[in-house]
């Protein structure tokens, strides 16, 4: 997706990313993950998806790299409920 598209269609304003992102989602203290990655298909509403790719951009590391690390926190998170 070209950056232009990636512009247009994010909600958010570069300033909202950089002021209202959530300490939880600070990136840049993350660690190297060496677990084995497996591939897998999925589909994500447009917007979503675009959001994570400008989020990714901003930040300058890989859309997946985001989508792993909030799905990660939030199964977590869940999984202490559980357990």
């Amino acid at each position: 997706m070209k950056e232009d598209n990636i512009n247009r269609n994010c909600k958010y304003t570069e300033e909202e990313l950089a002021y209202e992102m959530p300490a939880e989602f600070d990136f840049s203290k993350m660690k190297e993950i060496t677990s084995i990655k497996k591939q897998v298909s999925m589909r994500l509403d447009g917007d979503t998806l675009a959001d994570l790719k400008r989020i990714a951009e901003y930040k300058r590391i890989g859309y997946q790299t985001i989508i792993n690390s909030v799905l990660r926190d939030y199964v977590r998170e869940e999984l202490s409920h559980i357990s």
